[in-house]
């Protein structure tokens, strides 16, 4: 299973702090070197039951362990920054990590649904 996780990335989440009443938004690292599987397309998901859909740029792949949010409408979001050389620097916006056998096995990947932030 490890030697389908090609590519390497670092995990960011976010932070919102209220200073005099408003939002500072910052970001922490949660992993460097993080082994994963970036695959860009573009399509859609639904999320149920809910029926909200959201378009997307790609889907990461990451072993079962890797502590990976929003899981639910109440987690804060993660992004992914690509360090393997193929795709060096593309950063990731994680809208939603699903369970892609629907059970908490330890053989099944998490499936990171994600959208592409702007170059800086």
């Amino acid at each position: 299973m490890k030697a389908l996780f090609r590519h390497r990335c670092t995990i960011e989440r976010q932070t919102v702090t209220d200073i005099d009443g408003f939002e500072q938004k910052s970001w922490s690292v949660v992993k460097t070197n993080q082994p994963c599987l970036l695959q860009e397309r573009t399509g859609r998901f639904r999320i149920e039951p809910y029926g909200e859909e959201l378009e997307v740029d790609g889907v990461i792949y990451f072993p079962r362990t890797v502590d990976l949010k929003p899981r639910s409408a109440e987690d804060t979001q993660d992004r992914v920054t690509i360090t393997d050389p193929s795709t060096p620097g593309a950063t990731f916006l994680v809208l939603f990590v699903a369970d892609q056998a629907g059970l908490a096995d330890k053989l099944s990947p998490l499936k990171a649904y994600v959208r592409r932030e702007p170059a800086k």
